[in-house]
């Protein structure tokens, strides 16, 4: 658990100007290329991973396993795999994401996307990102998000977009795979 070059991004903490290449990360949850988890105000920019990411059970990314604070301008390549919430970027967002893109390829059962496996919550907003990676999962599956919904608020998806393919049997799409949320110029 809390797999990464950093376990733990604490609250209000900052990663930035920083990457990892040619890695082979893996564990079992919270699992990250670069974070296993970021806590509320907490702030990753200006980061990459280019790294092969295996999880063998929940909320797996190829940058960070779950997002709660901010991530601006960053990027990742590679392999993602794991269970559910799996993302090229970021196995679960609850936070915001602006600036950044995944071109890593993902495969998962349940939650999975190019550039989050899922998004919730108030202010979890995807602004200005792109997926480019293949994705391939079972259900609740996305180009760019395999399933972005409300828990209190209304997330948003801003000027984004997905062009890689997807392959799954329910909820899919080359977008998204289960929405409930604001999307707009996507």
């Amino acid at each position: 658990y809390l797999i990464g070059l950093f376990g733990i991004i604490g609250k209000g903490g900052l990663v930035k100007n920083l990457g990892i290449e040619n890695a082979n990360i893996s564990g079992i949850s919270f699992v990250g290329g670069l974070v296993g988890l970021s806590r509320e105000q907490g702030v990753v920019k200006n980061c990459f991973s280019e790294a092969k990411v295996c999880g063998s059970n929940s909320f797996i990314g190829g940058l960070i396993g779950q997002n709660n604070g901010t991530m601006q301008r960053c990027y990742t390549d590679g392999t993602v795999t794991g269970e559910e919430y799996i993302g090229g970027l970021v196995g679960e967002n609850k936070g915001r994401i602006e600036n950044c893109y995944a071109t890593s390829n993902v495969i998962g059962y349940k939650f999975v996307g190019g550039l989050a496996g899922s998004t919730s919550d108030t202010g979890s907003n995807i602004l200005s990102c792109y997926s480019t990676g293949d994705i391939i999962g079972n259900e609740m599956v996305g180009g760019l998000i395999g399933s972005f919904y409300e828990i209190s608020g209304r997330p948003t998806i801003l000027n984004s977009f997905s062009s890689g393919s997807v392959k799954a049997n329910d909820f899919a799409g080359s977008l998204i795979g289960s929405s409930v949320g604001t999307i707009s110029n996507c």
